[in-house]
């Protein structure tokens, strides 16, 4: 509903169309520093990275990520599918029940 401002990364086009904006990458160079260049680029402090484990993965990789909130259905019982990205190196900060769903957040831990 062009409510909110919406940039799609795609090796295909860059510009704006119809309120929504394109920021062309390229496949040689790693996805997540073009991504996080063209956010701050783009002057933006706050993302919301939706994505498929493939690529959510690839930004928990490269400690790019500042929290991770894990919604499980225990009562859905899946035989096939892709696996969840691996948290690595976090911590749990809180659990909560919302219906059928448990939602864990978690943050990475962090080293000083």
């Amino acid at each position: 509903d062009k409510s909110v401002k919406t940039i799609i990364f795609n090796t295909i086009k860059h510009g704006d169309e119809d309120g929504i904006f394109y920021y062309q990458v390229t496949e040689d160079v790693n996805l997540v520093h073009q991504v996080t260049n063209g956010l701050y680029q783009l002057r933006l402090l706050s993302v919301i990275i939706e994505g498929g484990a493939r690529l959510t993965q690839s930004f928990i990789d490269e400690n790019c990520w500042d929290e991770a909130r894990v919604i499980t259905n225990e009562s859905l019982f899946v035989i096939e599918g892709v696996n969840a990205p691996e948290l690595n190196n976090s911590e749990l900060i809180s659990t909560e029940n919302s219906g059928t769903d448990i939602i864990r957040l978690f943050k990475p831990v962090t080293h000083n």
